[in-house]
Order: C-alpha cells, then sequence, then structure tokens
C-alpha cells in the first residue's frame, strides 16, 4: 500500500487527499482502526492489504470527502477476503445525505467489479463484504442515521430498504494518549487544531512533533517524510502567510536532529506545486479578481491554468491543437476531472481522448 517517496505526485495527492494520502500507508492505516478502538480491527490481516487505485466519489464532491478502497483478508475459519471503504468527510457540518451517498459508492463498487469480469471473460465470483468506514474531521456532535431514517417510510415499509452497519471515527473523539502514541497520531493532533488560534496552534505544531519524535524509530521513521509534507501542507492550506516561517521553524526544532535544515526545502517544494496549480502565483489580475469574486468564468481560467501548467511538467509542452482544444473548453467540471486524470495517462492525446 505504500506510496513512492518525496515527488511532485506525492504532493500533488497531498493537497487533493490530504489525510486519505497518509493512510495509503498499511501501518498508518491500521493505526487509525486501532486508535479509534474499530472492534473488527483485531480480525483484519493488515499484510495481506492492497490498495485499489481510483475513487467512487464523483467529481463534483471531492472538494467534500474523500475515499480510499483496501482489500485484505479477514481472519475466520476460511480467511474470506473483504473490502474495507473509508470516505472522509471533510465538511465542518454533518450532511444528512451521507449515508444515502455511502450506499451509492458500496453499489458502484460492486458494479465495477461486474463489469470488470464481464470485460476481462471471467467467471463472475461473490462480491466482497464491503465494511464501510466513515472518517469525520468537523467538531460538531453528529451519529450517522440508518437509510431509513433519512427516509418518510412506516416501519411496515422499512423491509424494503437497504439496511448495513457504518463504523464511524470521529476526529474529536480520538484521545490524546493515543495520539500521542501512534505516528498518524501528529497528523491528526494537528487537523483537528488547524484553526486554532496563533499561538494554541503553534504550541500543539510543536506539541505533537516532539510527541512524533519521541517515538522508537522503527515507528517513527518510515513516516517521518509524510507527516512532514502533510503537516507543511495544513500550514499552507490552513493558516496565514505571515505564520508559516515561525512554524516551519517549531518543527524543525521539534524534529531536531533527524530534519534539520530541511523543512523550509521541503516547504518551498510544496509551494512550487501550488504555484503552479495557480492557488499562489502564476496567475493574470484578471483571474485572480475573477476567483476572489467566485466567478464562473474565473474558476474555469483557474483550472485551465493548472491543467497546462501540471501536464507539461508530466507530458511536455503541449501541441497548438491541444492547447486550442483545451481553451475552448468552458466546462469547469470536466477541466476537474482531467486534472485529476493526469497520473493515470501518459500523454495528451489520451488525456483529451
Amino acid at each position: 500500500m505504500k506510496k513512492s517517496s518525496f515527488d511532485p505526485a506525492v504532493i500533488r495527492e497531498l493537497l487533493d487527499r490530504g489525510l486519505i494520502f497518509l493512510l495509503k500507508y498499511q501501518m498508518l492505516f491500521k493505526q487509525l482502526l486501532l486508535m479509534a478502538e474499530v472492534p473488527l480491527c483485531q480480525r483484519l490481516d493488515f499484510s495481506t492489504a492492497r490498495l485499489v487505485e481510483g475513487t467512487l466519489i464523483p467529481p463534483d464532491l471531492r472538494k467534500l470527502e474523500s475515499d480510499l478502497i483496501v482489500e485484505l483478508t479477514y481472519l475466520s475459519e476460511e480467511g474470506i477476503p473483504v473490502t474495507v471503504y473509508i470516505m472522509q468527510e471533510n465538511q465542518s457540518t454533518p450532511d444528512s445525505e451521507m449515508v444515502f451517498r455511502l450506499h451509492c459508492y458500496m453499489v458502484e463498487f460492486w458494479r465495477r467489479i461486474s463489469a470488470q469480469n464481464i470485460k476481462e471473460g471471467l467467471k463472475p465470483d461473490p462480491h466482497p463484504v464491503v465494511i464501510p468506514i466513515v472518517f469525520y474531521v468537523g467538531r460538531r456532535n453528529w451519529t450517522m442515521p440508518t437509510l431509513a431514517e433519512t427516509m418518510n417510510v412506516p416501519d411496515e415499509l422499512k423491509r424494503f430498504v437497504p439496511s448495513f452497519d457504518v463504523i464511524s471515527i470521529k476526529l474529536s473523539e480520538l484521545s490524546e494518549e493515543m495520539l500521542s502514541s501512534h505516528a498518524l497520531g501528529a497528523a491528526l493532533k494537528i487537523t483537528r487544531e488547524a484553526d486554532a488560534s496563533t499561538e494554541e496552534f503553534a504550541q500543539v505544531v510543536e506539541s505533537a512533533l516532539s510527541s512524533f519524535r519521541a517515538l522508537p524509530e522503527q515507528e517513527r521513521q518510515p513516516y517521518e517524510e509524510p507527516v512532514v509534507l502533510y503537516v507543511i501542507n495544513v500550514v499552507q492550506q490552513k493558516r496565514g502567510i505571515e505564520e508559516a516561517d515561525r512554524l516551519y521553524n517549531i518543527m524543525e526544532r521539534a524534529l531536531q536532529p533527524v530534519r534539520a535544515g530541511q523543512i523550509q526545502e521541503m516547504a518551498m517544494t510544496t509551494a512550487e506545486l501550488y504555484t503552479q496549480r495557480g492557488i499562489e502565483k502564476g496567475l493574470d489580475e484578471g483571474i485572480k479578481k475573477g476567483i476572489d469574486e467566485g466567478s464562473q468564468k474565473g474558476k474555469i481560467s483557474q483550472t485551465k491554468h493548472i491543467l497546462l501548467q501540471l501536464g507539461s511538467k508530466k507530458y511536455g509542452i503541449p501541441s497548438e491543437q491541444v492547447r486550442l482544444q483545451i481553451e475552448a473548453m468552458d466546462d469547469v467540471l470536466k477541466l476537474e476531472e482531467l486534472v485529476n486524470k493526469l497520473d493515470d495517462v501518459q500523454s495528451w492525446e489520451m488525456l483529451l481522448r
């Protein structure tokens, strides 16, 4: 399940998917379930974990939700394969439609398996059990309703409504002791306090990374780079520019000597990705104004800029025909879909086909 090391593709995924990126590391995935004291955790064989690439979330919801699909073995007498589906809910306010969307994602997963079997001429196998987990990072009190509870349905008709259990993990309820004793805990602590005051957030960063540094080397070292990159990402996305240098100094001090002199370099590399994506620089003033005003035209221009910048880095400078084809697009969701597909294809032609 482990993702490749410090490179632009890793940073890009951090910008897009945040904590879900960290859960692609087998042991960090296991740590989340342990910290949340998920009852089934001890029956899952994490050594067999295999990441299923892709997402079940449609483009228009990817700013609100992220997901991860992991296939592994459930330790029963037969050792049956199961799929753990984690959906990270990024909204600060619980959404009553969440359980309905979760059901749709599960059905879509099974549909894809059937379609793949047909495509490859395979005999249909029983579909795997899906264990759905919702990871809620907001602070409001929230309980996942059943599907029937979201409907206006009398008791005698509830038997016609699909029923399934959902495991809920709430970041606000994870204990300090748990967070301090696991490598993933540093990232979770900092995520939980991302909107704190300037002084409170600085203290959280120092405390979380000091606890991380104090972990045994074999528990800490494999995850140092992704955790540090993730914290830098939180600083750049959630905190003011005026706080950044001080926070980087705090990070370096907390992680001495393992990251001496490296935090600023890593921060600069992530900033380059922001620049390429038009988030901080590289846009003319007209586009900036359009974005600030929330205009559709500004969003379209920004996304085209992102697509051309990142695509040029991956595929080389686009031909005039490719550039004209992209410039003619006026659907921001289609443009965002192309940005998300950059790592899945090998050329401009394949991307735009």
